[in-house]
């Protein structure tokens, strides 16, 4: 999804007890720690573009059969809806 569904998707989730993550919010190439490489905005467009919209859903070893399927149920039910017109382009399943 697009950011703006991400967020809406997170949230979503979120408010049915679901806890994800956004583990690169900043692109890599773009941290402090590698500004000396030279590599700005703009330049690697795809790494730029997946900051935005990757979201990591619950992944573990003790996760449970049932709360795999609640994932499961959970985001099928998010996709049928769609997303709001506000929270940009309709989640497809």
């Amino acid at each position: 999804p697009e950011a703006c569904c991400r967020d809406w998707l997170k949230q979503q989730l979120q408010d049915a007890g679901i806890t994800t993550i956004i583990y690169y919010p900043i692109p890599i190439h773009r941290q402090p720690a590698y500004a000396q490489l030279g590599y700005g905005h703009g330049s690697l467009p795809i790494t730029e573009r997946l900051c935005s919209e990757v979201l990591s859903l619950p992944i573990f070893p003790e996760l449970s059969d049932a709360q795999q399927q609640r994932v499961i149920e959970v985001l099928l039910q998010l996709t049928a809806a769609g997303a709001p017109a506000a929270a940009g382009t309709p989640l497809a399943a």
